[in-house]
């Protein structure tokens, strides 16, 4: 549920590198999802420097529903209460009501409820560990990477789920249930094919607070209204870390040790260790958010204080009645709340050795000396980032420092080899480059010249003219009588690094091949101008017998002098 904008994209790899299944791929130095590999946390989203990726809106949807004349219904997340202050929550409510809402409860009562479902199947299993299925992200992370634990889950929807159920049960299936809460993976629960009659839409908080503020809403000047709904105690604890195991593992604590997963990197690693036997008896409450949903990336951009929304929503839960909703499960005896949890694991290809090492030599990685392993790319290890390679998920120019080492290479050989004079000077018109061709021509060796003045070797007057009018001289032709060279000079200004780039090409050679000419064309055209005069004098001794020819030579002789002082050099 997450869209890429490929025109947006500066691949920066930031996503990739805290995507926990590497559900990225890089292609043309773009980035994008690919959904079977996805778990929907949003941690790309909420890292990435360009905004380019954005949770796929459905605020028009829900304002179309509203338009038809639907019962359109909101099913709003406990964590809502770290939105705003306690005073303010009745405004909020009156500010959905404003969007065109008919119906508020708060996603709590279906939590409550789920909260008496997992108790009751507590007792019942006898199974080695329990993980709660509150957070979409986790068991989406357990159906995709660790299938081996799905018969340790709790067989029931989540609490968004359970609510919409409710909800549609009691307002009729034509009802328009929209969920509004900080988690992305909710957009994506919503869509699953197991649910997609119990919840119609998907708004982040980012999203309704966006809607409210573009409809020009002020919060502080409405009047308060309640909630439809009677919100739980124990239900609105669940975005809290350790919210779901305390609704029903109260009177169960000798059963099983209680493992709080806080964040994605406990999740994988509780499941690892249960995966390998190392740990059993465990009840698993797995948050992929750090902090548990209270840490939902859904959240405003600007909310960006956890501490502040945790207080607000423990203080949000401690003033609510501790109410009990076995008591009225009657009425929803008849709604299924069991979910079948499958086995979506993909066998990704391994490559072969040496592939992998064919790959190694691509990236620049030789011997292990050149493997960095600094997951700059996104990838722990030079060689995941291969096997990336080899899946078609990742490019080998995505070594930063591979291309930089390759970049500065070609860039060393260039300036070392040049045959033109290359120097750098900055605003302070000290030397900051100085390539050999310069050692050679102006004969003093660049540990002489690095940080000193320019004015030692060439006049400053046109570094300064560039650095000053920021507008590059290019073609200046200038002799050093005192280095014997003449040269062709062109000045740079560079912009980011505020320097003045100095290339002077010598065409001393070409200025002496040029004089030589010169002087082979003058030496011509004496000659021609000798035989000119000889021929005349000879006209004249014999004027009434050749003068015609004379007269004919004189001309053809001195076209051809002509030709030699026009002719290019």
């Amino acid at each position: 549920m997450l869209d890429f904008h490929k025109a947006d994209c500066k691949n920066c790899y930031k996503c990739l590198r805290v995507c926990p299944t590497k559900a990225i791929k890089i292609k043309k130095e773009q980035a994008e999802c690919i959904a079977e590999l996805c778990i929907d946390c949003g941690k790309c989203l909420d890292v990435c420097p360009q905004d380019a990726i954005q949770t796929i809106s459905e605020v028009q949807n829900v304002k179309n529903a509203i338009l038809s004349g639907k019962k359109v219904i909101v099913s709003l997340a406990p964590s809502f209460a770290g939105l705003i202050e306690r005073d303010m929550i009745g405004k909020f409510i009156t500010a959905l009501n404003k969007l065109g809402f008919s119906y508020i409860e708060e996603t709590a009562i279906g939590a409550a409820l789920v909260g008496d479902l997992y108790r009751e199947q507590s007792k019942k299993i006898r199974s080695n560990n329990i993980i709660a299925t509150c957070c979409p992200s986790a068991n989406l992370l357990i159906e995709q990477y660790y299938p081996s634990l799905i018969d340790s889950i709790m067989p029931f929807v989540t609490p968004m789920i359970a609510h919409g159920k409710m909800l549609k049960d009691r307002f009729g299936a034509d009802s328009y249930v929209v969920f509004i809460g900080p988690c992305p993976a909710k957009k994506g629960e919503a869509n699953d094919s197991r649910h997609q009659v119990d919840i119609d839409a998907v708004l982040t908080f980012d999203e309704i607070f966006n809607w409210i503020n573009s409809r020009r809403i002020v919060l502080k000047e409405l009047e308060p209204s309640e909630f439809d709904g009677i919100a739980l105690k124990k239900g609105a604890a669940f975005p809290v870390t350790g919210g779901v195991i305390a609704s029903f593992l109260e009177s169960e604590e000798g059963q099983y040790e209680v493992i709080h997963a806080d964040g994605i990197e406990e999740c994988i690693a509780i499941f690892d260790s249960i995966e390998a036997g190392n740990v059993t008896g465990v009840c698993v409450e797995p948050n992929v958010c750090r902090g548990s949903c209270v840490g939902g990336v859904g959240f405003p951009k600007k909310e960006e204080d956890y501490f502040r929304r945790l207080k607000r929503v423990k203080g949000y839960v401690k003033n609510l009645e501790n109410t009990v909703i076995s008591e009225k499960n009657v009425e929803f005896d008849s709604i299924d709340f069991t979910k079948q949890f499958v086995n979506k694991y993909i066998d990704r290809r391994i490559a072969p050795k040496e592939i992998i090492n064919v790959i190694m030599r691509k990236m620049g990685k030789h011997d292990v000396a050149d493997e960095l392993n600094c997951a700059t790319c996104g990838y722990d290890t030079c060689r995941d980032k291969a096997q990336a390679v080899y899946e078609g998920m990742a490019e080998t120019n995505m070594c930063l420092p591979h291309m930089r080492t390759k970049a500065e290479s070609l860039s060393n050989v260039m300036f070392e080899n040049s045959p033109n004079i290359i120097i750098i000077v900055d605003e302070e018109m000290m030397v900051k480059e100085y390539n050999p061709r310069a050692e050679e021509t102006f004969h003093i060796r660049v540990k002489h010249m690095i940080d000193r003045p320019i004015s030692i070797i060439l006049d400053e007057e046109p570094f300064l003219e560039v650095l000053k009018s920021k507008i590059n001289i290019i073609g200046r032709k200038k002799t050093y009588s005192e280095y014997d060279v003449t040269l062709i000079q062109t000045f740079s200004y560079l912009k980011e690094q505020n320097k003045v780039l100095a290339i002077l090409t010598d065409i001393t050679a070409l200025e002496e091949q040029k004089e030589e000419l010169i002087k082979a064309k003058e030496s011509t055209i004496n000659a021609a101008q000798k035989v000119i005069e000889k021929q005349m004098r000879v006209a004249q001794e014999i004027a009434s017998l050749l003068g015609e020819t004379t007269a004919e030579t004189k001309v053809t002789l001195t076209k051809l002098k002509n030709v030699f002082i026009d002719g290019d050099v």
